[in-house]
C-alpha cells in the first residue's frame, strides 16, 4: 500500500542530500532492485539477534524526558518538545551524515524519537542513522528504525529483525548504507528523515529520500492516535567499563561553522492537518546525561533561510561519567 497523504514541504535545490546505497549489496545483489512485488530484507543471523537484544534494551525510561542506563552504558543528548495540550502527528529534520570508526562493543546514532504514553507503557518510534559494527559487520553509516509499546521491556523490534515494520520500497531498506558523507570543514551532506501518521489509516510512515515503509497503527496503543513528545539528538553506547564512542562527527558542537559540527536543521513537527510546522524555539528543552566534555547539544533556534530551526550536537566520547 501507499500513504494516502504526504505532508507538504518546500523543496530546496540548494540543499545537498545523501543517498542510500541498497542494503542488498551486503547480500551479494550489487545494487540491483528487487523484482516488482518484492522488497529487500537483510538476512538475520543468530549473532544479529544477540546483539540487537543489547541495543533495544539500551534505555529504560524513568519519566518521559530522562533515561537510566541498562545493560549498555549509553549517553543521550537531545532537544525535546512536549506538551500536555499539543498533539504531534509526526516529526521531520534534515540530519547531517557523518562517518565514525567504532569498536564492536560500541554504537552511535543520530536520531529522532516520536513518543506517547506513561512511563511504564511508553510507545516510541526511533529513526535516523546509526553506526553499529557488531550488528552490521562494519563501521558504515546506515539507516535504522525501532519501535516499542512498553519501553522495550517486552515488546518492540529493531529494523526488520522481527515483525512490526512493513517494508514497501523495492531498493532502500533499514541497514542501507548512506553515502556520500560529510567531510569535516569541507563538505556537508544531509539525509532528510520524516515519520508521520497517515490521517486515513493511522499508520506511521517513514520517508527519507524515498517512501520506505510504515509501522502499522495496530501495533501501538498510545501512538495509535498521536504523539505527545518529539525528540531530536543522539545516543552513544558501549559495554560497561569501556570508553564511550564518538557521537555526531566526533567533535563537540559549536554554532559558528556548520561545516565543522554535526547538526540537524529544518526541525519541524507535523500537525493534525498534515502540515509541517517549525518547532517552537521557546518551547524546547536541552537534555544531556553526561559531562559536556564528552557530549553536548546546542540549540541555535530559527536561523532562517536553508537552515530553519537548527541544533548542533555530538562529541568525542571517552571514559564519560
Amino acid at each position: 500500500m501507499a500513504p494516502s497523504l504526504i505532508p507538504e514541504e518546500t523543496d530546496d535545490d540548494n540543499i545537498s542530500s545523501s543517498i542510500f546505497r541498497s542494503s542488498n549489496i551486503d547480500n551479494g545483489f550489487r545494487n540491483e532492485r528487487c523484482p516488482p512485488g518484492t522488497v529487500p530484507i537483510r538476512r538475520t543471523k543468530k549473532e544479529d539477534l544477540i546483539n540487537v537484544r543489547k541495543l533495544v534494551r539500551k534505555t529504560t525510561p524513568v519519566h518521559p524526558n530522562a533515561y537510566t542506563l541498562s545493560p549498555m552504558n549509553n549517553r543521550v543528548v537531545s532537544i525535546i518538545e512536549f506538551s500536555e495540550t499539543k498533539a504531534f502527528f509526526g516529526a521531520t529534520a534534515e540530519i547531517s551524515a557523518h562517518g565514525l570508526e567504532l569498536d564492536n562493543n560500541q554504537f552511535s546514532t543520530a536520531q529522532i524519537w516520536i513518543k506517547n504514553g506513561p512511563d511504564e507503557e511508553v510507545n516510541s518510534i526511533e529513526f535516523g542513522w546509526m553506526i553499529y559494527p557488531a550488528l552490521f559487520g562494519d563501521s558504515r553509516t546506515r539507516i535504522f528504525g525501532s519501535w516499542t509499546v512498553d519501553g522495550y521491556k517486552q515488546t518492540g523490534c529493531f529494523n526488520l529483525l522481527c515483525s512490526g515494520f512493513v517494508q514497501v520500497h523495492r531498493d532502500v531498506s533499514f541497514g542501507a548504507i548512506i553515502e556520500p558523507l560529510s567531510v569535516y570543514g569541507k563538505d556537508e551532506w544531509y539525509v532528510p528523515f520524516k515519520v508521520y501518521r497517515d490521517p486515513q489509516t493511522g499508520n506511521w510512515w517513514l520517508i527519507t529520500s524515498n517512501t520506505i515503509g510504515y509501522w502499522p497503527k495496530e501495533i501501538f496503543t498510545h501512538l495509535a492516535n498521536n504523539a505527545s513528545i518529539i525528540r531530536y539528538g543522539g545516543i552513544a553506547g558501549a559495554t560497561p567499563q569501556t570508553p564511550s564512542p564518538p557521537m555526531g562527527n566526533g567533535y563537540l558542537p559549536q554554532l559558528q561553522d556548520y561545516l565543522k559540527t554535526a547538526h540537524m536543521m529544518n526541525m519541524k513537527y507535523i500537525n493534525k492537518e498534515g502540515k509541517t510546522v517549525n518547532l517552537n524555539p521557546y518551547g524546547v528543552q536541552n537534555k544531556h546525561d553526561t559531562s559536556v566534555d564528552c557530549y553536548n547539544i546546542l540549540f541555535a533556534g530559527n536561523l532562517g533561510g536553508d537552515l530553519g530551526i537548527t541544533m548542533a550536537y555530538g562529541g568525542p566520547g571517552g571514559m564519560c561519567p
